[in-house]
């Protein structure tokens, strides 16, 4: 077959084709030519009038529907991408490159069967699909609505391209310039994510204020790690570098949960944030009022540390004192001066710990405070000598009997009247050698002074010849040891024998206890004699006394 016939055949097969085609849908009216579009079938004349066809077909330079088409016999396949990219080449998308690859290729994005209604999707309305996460990607919430293209360029390089946010935010703008980073002072993305909630950038303050935090980890979800400063991206002294200021206890649950509850966003200069009073306006100071150091929460918590901070804080202006108080679980200071005690007092009550008492009254004699006796921050003790300020006559009395001047050694001061301990506690030897009847020490002894309280007499009475005797009765009896015996000594310590006249003179009355009692006249009758001279019973019968005859006495 030659060559002008084929030419003729395939001439006559291609007419033979659109005749079929110009039968089959264009001798029917426009409104007639039905296509299966996406949600339902309509009439090819409504497809063409939608936004994507009518920018082909009515533009300045209308396009061939076999430039994008590939027709055969009755179908229409959509556009491959290679074939938008004949005219669009410039529009090869990085971002989208993955979208572009699935089988819809550009009409992913660009759908030119979409209705001609703001609900319909179109080639700007990425929520169809950045409604959700989309990997790294978070969901579109705030600016869903504004033309994705103001500051995406869906089309160029990974690239975000935000107009000034102060365009729209207007009263923001001013506070915004005075926070920022130090490469872009003011720019608002360095705490708002541009499609987070506004919310979000109240947790983004860990960012570069908080030790041992970072962006990666707050995207993690993880807390940040106190005293643990992380490495910054950018070689120290660059402009990007970060400094954290701010320790990680500022933020703990139950009390200061979050940067903007004391600082306002976008109000960001030093001072501005809210005062303490503002959350605490019900908590009372020690001294408020008074003294002005005390009313400024400040000058003893660090606002960024508030917890432990107060501690010690005490002794930044009180370095004078020096309390000797054991330490407390409040501090040394705090544990009796209670900053925020709810009643203002300037100390709380020693009983409040000390509960051997009800009161401060309690402790002694019931009546007397405990700085009565005790140095305000000198608790080891009371001051030395401090009895003798209501007990002045009996301390006197004490000073003077060795072992009593310490009144602590027989009383409790904050019990005293309980009973004091026995004598012989101290005064072993002397409990121990005490004859019957003296076990009672305070009967003969002043407890304070020692000395003696009454007079022999008063339980013994005493009669000649030694009742008289200078010194009384401890000059032959001492009631209790040690070094002698509770018995009287010998007569001849006084009486010397052979100085004595009279009958003293023989052996046989060298026992003096036989014929004298220590407190009562020489026994001289009779009777007496007879128990030593039982063979002179009838020696002078008649006689009523042997001394009339035998005189004891110097001779007449």
């Amino acid at each position: 077959m030659t060559r002008g016939r084929l030419i003729a055949i395939a001439v006559l097969l291609a007419a033979a084709g659109g005749g079929y085609y110009y039968w089959k849908y264009l001798r029917k009216g426009p409104e007639q030519i039905v296509l299966p579009v996406s949600g339902g079938e309509r009439p090819w004349s409504k497809v063409v009038q939608g936004p994507g066809h009518a920018v082909h077909i009515n533009g300045l330079e209308p396009v061939a529907c076999r430039d994008c088409h590939v027709i055969e016999a009755e179908t229409f396949h959509k556009p491959t991408e290679a074939r938008c990219l004949r005219c669009h080449e410039s529009n090869a998308s990085a971002i989208h490159q993955s979208a572009a690859s699935k089988q819809d290729g550009c009409l992913t994005c660009h759908d030119f069967l979409a209705e001609t209604n703001e609900a319909a999707p179109s080639p700007r309305n990425c929520r169809r699909c950045h409604s959700e996460p989309r990997g790294q990607l978070a969901a579109i919430k705030i600016h869903g609505r504004e033309e994705c293209v103001t500051c995406h360029k869906p089309h160029g390089r990974r690239r975000i391209e935000p107009r000034v946010c102060t365009g729209c935010h207007q009263h923001e703008a001013q506070a915004s310039a005075r926070h920022g980073s130090k490469q872009a002072p003011g720019l608002c993305l360095d705490c708002h994510h541009p499609h987070q909630e506004a919310a979000t950038a109240k947790q983004r303050c860990v960012v570069c204020h908080v030790e041992g935090h970072d962006e990666a980890s707050q995207q993690a979800g993880q807390p940040p790690a106190p005293g643990v400063v992380p490495a910054s991206t950018q070689p120290a002294g660059s402009p990007g570098a970060r400094a954290p200021r701010i320790p990680a206890s500022a933020i703990f649950a139950g009390g200061h949960e979050a940067c903007v509850g004391c600082h306002k966003p976008h109000q960001f200069d030093r001072g501005a944030g809210g005062t303490c009073r503002g959350c605490h306006r019900d908590r009372r100071v020690i001294g408020e009022g008074r003294v002005p150091q005390h009313s400024a929460c400040t000058s003893c918590h660090n606002q960024h540390a508030v917890r432990g901070s107060a501690i010690g804080a005490c002794a930044r202006c009180h370095s004078s004192l020096q309390p000797q108080h054991p330490e407390t679980p409040r501090g040394r200071c705090a544990g009796c001066h209670s900053p925020h005690n709810p009643t203002g007092a300037k100390a709380m009550p020693c009983s409040s710990c000390h509960t051997q008492a009800g009161s401060d009254t309690g402790f002694h004699a019931g009546g007397i405070r405990c700085p009565q006796c005790h140095r305000p921050h000198q608790f080891t003790g009371a001051a030395v000598g401090v009895c003798r300020q209501c007990h002045g006559e009996i301390a006197q009395q004490a000073s003077s009997n060795q072992g009593h001047q310490q009144c602590t050694r027989c009383h409790r001061p904050h019990t005293p009247r309980q009973a004091i301990p026995a004598c012989g506690n101290c005064h072993t030897a002397q409990a121990s050698s005490v004859p019957q009847g003296h076990s009672q020490c305070l009967r003969c002894h002043n407890q304070h002074s020692g000395q003696q309280r009454s007079a022999c007499t008063g339980c013994h009475q005493q009669g000649p010849p030694h009742g008289q005797l200078e010194g009384g009765c401890p000059r032959c009896h001492r009631p209790h040891g040690p070094g002698r015996g509770v018995r009287a000594p010998a007569c001849t310590n006084c009486h010397n024998r052979g100085a004595l006249p009279g009958m003293h003179t023989v052996d046989a009355h060298g026992q003096c206890r036989a014929c004298h009692g220590g407190h009562s006249p020489p026994r001289s009758n009779r009777a007496t004699c007879m128990r030593c001279h039982e063979d002179k019973a009838e020696h002078e019968p008649q006689a009523a006394v042997c001394s009339g005859c035998h005189t004891f006495g110097a001779p007449m």
